[in-house]
């Protein structure tokens, strides 16, 4: 994946994206605060499809109910592949200080989501009710699932966007959640409390993050990261 992403006619697609981007916000606006998110995940599921579509690739999207942005099946994984946005400038995410990445419940299988966990309030309270979100096993037809990170750093000036650097994270598979233990902070899942956000919405896994600055070094194999600075998009 840091090869296709590293490829001169990708790294030129991104950059006219950018300029697209920054043209359309002109007239449409998104739901979202950050105005840039959606369009980066369009970029990104964009060029892994490209790749995919090529006649020597033998990448295949992975039919499934739930998965990433993105999500494929090799001959040696099924890749779960998600971009992921934090603000640099003028108001830097609270994320970003810490280098902590949002990870919803249908991005990761780690830790299981197939695991009891205890009703804090309402009628149900204290009663053990299983995950009822997303389960992504460590193992789908004996390929492991692995997942990445396209973490794009950005700042806004003048109403315009600019990447200040791009980042690919491997996160460890949950089959080595002896070695990692806890990898992801205050992973609650469906927690079956209100949104302090939004009442009409539930608790829906938001409160996980990645600890990315953390793991970096991979500790079973040598001689790599699980972090990857990406080109310069701009």
């Amino acid at each position: 994946v840091y090869d296709i992403f590293s490829k001169p006619e990708n790294i030129e697609f991104v950059k006219k994206s950018m300029k697209s981007i920054n043209t359309h916000l002109k007239s449409v606006k998104g739901k979202k605060k950050n105005q840039v998110e959606d369009s980066l995940e369009q970029i990104v599921r964009t060029i892994l499809f490209m790749h995919a579509m090529k006649p020597e690739s033998e990448w295949k999207p992975a039919v499934l109910p739930v998965g990433s942005d993105v999500t494929f099946e090799l001959n040696d994984c099924f890749l779960f592949c998600d971009a992921k946005t934090i603000a640099t400038f003028p108001k830097k995410d609270t994320d970003a200080k810490k280098w902590r990445i949002q990870v919803q419940g249908n991005e990761s299988t780690y830790p299981d989501n197939d695991k009891s966990y205890t009703v804090k309030k309402g009628d149900n309270k204290n009663r053990q009710v299983l995950w009822e979100g997303p389960n992504i096993p460590k193992t789908i037809e004996k390929k492991p699932v692995i997942t990445l990170f396209i973490s794009f750093h950005y700042k806004q000036e003048k109403k315009k966007y600019k990447i200040e650097e791009a980042v690919i994270y491997c996160i460890p598979n949950g089959r080595l959640s002896k070695k990692y233990c806890d990898l992801i902070l205050n992973y609650k899942g469906i927690t079956w409390e209100p949104n302090k956000e939004d009442p009409n919405r539930r608790g829906s896994g938001t409160t996980a993050r990645f600890p990315s600055v953390s793991f970096k070094e991979p500790k079973i194999t040598k001689d790599w990261s699980r972090a990857q600075k990406l080109p310069d998009y701009n």
